[in-house]
């Protein structure tokens, strides 16, 4: 059971769902708490049982509080009840008036030649769309309800991994990409990574997202000595070749072989933020050999991958900032971490490839090293918060592509046709200019509203519609 709550400050919280039988009769019985201003009323946080008969719907709900409060009776204005998760998605998505991105699904046209064109700022007319990633959730979702495939979960056998990525190039060609981007290999870093339930509308029970630790499992010379240092070799990349293989025509890859970068990958998987902080002042021999491993791990990766067929370019994350600045001093990512993206662009450029760079927060004080020093040809991860991608495009448009920026708290929550002003206005500061890609701010995350998703590339099919003749 779905239990939503329509009304301002009705919050739901920590729920937990069963089923009981009374008298002959089935129930659902679920533990929701709610705030303010329904706590407010009684002055302290509510924590209720709602009980409810298994049927297709009823006017009221019987709120019954643990903390001595009187029973509540909510009328069904309130709460909304739906017996399942499929059934709320299935009247979110009836109404929803998708009549471009509909027509398109019938008749796909990607064509990576005017995506590279665009990431190379010339102006020809055309809008891409571009992704980091589109989280697993949202794609099966899409695949099933939309596209009538079914979803495999890959596993360890070679048959289920194939099927996987034959309906991820089927989930990335049906919805406008002229790309597949690829993410990581199957290279393996042992971590000490923390896991927390995955709350996201699209999650199931047993989906959890991973956060990076505090402390790492390498804090000194003898970690470093006895880590298990993954070697880079062909078969790590094998899923590679056959999407490559097997690419509708006209697209094509971007790929990032480590699925992380040098900064990421120390902070996040190895090390720890808090422990990084200190090796930087009471060992930095060990955080230059740290950086030193993981740059060449990233290097020969993409030494391994850059004559891949069909290969456009490189799409590599390094987060770098936070809201207000860099996560480590400017000086010290200019040291350690720039150069390795400077030599990573330069096996993508002797190849005619492109360097896109993702990186999340706030990066002015390196804009002028990643465009001058290392070369990126385009910059992702844009929130309003920091730098609206309008602003961002002002600045730097004439010198790099900008990729996505429609940022993801708006993508979340606004709706309908405030949603279809904000993302158009996006598309109308960056777009005539050229050298722009229509995206989210980040990935599209499995708390995206699918119907939000589908908006923002409806707005962007519009887009090239109206400006067809420049094509």
């Amino acid at each position: 059971m779905v239990v939503e709550v329509i009304e301002d400050g009705l919050v739901p919280f920590q729920a937990q769902e069963f089923t009981r039988d009374f008298d002959g009769q089935r129930f659902w019985i679920c533990q929701f708490g709610f705030k303010a201003p329904l706590a407010n009323a009684i002055g302290e946080e509510l924590v209720v049982i709602i009980i409810h008969q298994a049927v297709d719907r009823n006017d009221s709900v019987l709120l019954r509080s643990n903390i001595g409060a009187p029973p509540l009776l909510l009328n069904y204005r309130l709460c909304k009840l739906r017996r399942s998760i499929a059934q709320k998605r299935k009247k979110l998505h009836m109404g929803l008036k998708i009549d471009l991105l509909k027509k398109y699904w019938q008749k796909p046209s990607p064509n990576v030649e005017k995506f590279k064109k665009v990431i190379l700022r010339e102006n020809i007319g055309y809008l891409p769309f571009a992704e980091l990633s589109v989280d697993q959730e949202v794609m099966k979702f899409i695949m099933e309800k939309y596209f009538d495939r079914k979803w495999v979960k890959p596993g360890g056998d070679i048959e289920s991994q194939k099927l996987y990525w034959k309906n991820f190039i089927y989930f990335y060609y049906k919805m406008g990409y002229d790309y597949v981007s690829l993410q990581g290999g199957a290279l393996k870093f042992p971590s000490l990574m923390r896991k927390g339930k995955d709350t996201a509308s699209l999650s199931n029970r047993s989906s959890y997202r991973e956060w990076a630790p505090s402390k790492g499992v390498i804090s000194s010379w003898e970690d470093f000595e006895k880590y298990p240092w993954p070697e880079v070799k062909e078969s790590s990349f094998w899923f590679y070749e056959f999407v490559s293989q097997n690419l509708p025509e006209g697209m094509g890859i971007l790929a990032c072989p480590l699925g992380g970068g040098v900064l990421e990958f120390a902070m996040n998987v190895l090390v720890g933020l808090e422990t990084l902080s200190y090796l930087l002042y009471d060992n930095p021999k060990l955080v230059e050999a740290i950086f030193e491993r993981i740059g060449e791990i990233m290097v020969d990766s993409y030494k391994l991958t850059r004559d891949l067929d069909r290969l456009v370019g490189y799409f590599q994350g390094d987060d770098m900032g936070h809201r207000t600045g860099t996560l480590i001093s400017p000086d010290l990512l200019r040291k350690y971490i720039l150069p390795y993206h400077k030599k990573a662009a330069e096996l993508a450029h002797q190849r005619d490839l492109v360097y896109i760079l993702h990186s999340c927060g706030n990066v002015d004080s390196i804009m002028e090293d990643l465009i001058e020093n290392v070369k990126i040809d385009a910059k992702h991860s844009f929130e309003d918060t920091i730098t609206p991608v309008s602003d961002f495009k002002k600045k730097f448009g004439k010198r790099i592509s900008v990729v996505g920026g429609v940022d993801m708290n708006k993508l979340a929550s606004f709706k309908g046709e405030k949603l279809r002003r904000y993302i158009r206005g996006i598309i109308e500061e960056c777009a005539p200019s050229g050298g722009y890609l229509l995206g989210s701010g980040n990935t599209v995350a499995n708390y995206i509203p699918v119907e939000n998703y589908f908006l923002m590339m409806e707005e962007g099919l519009k887009w090239r519609n109206e400006h067809k003749s420049l094509m």
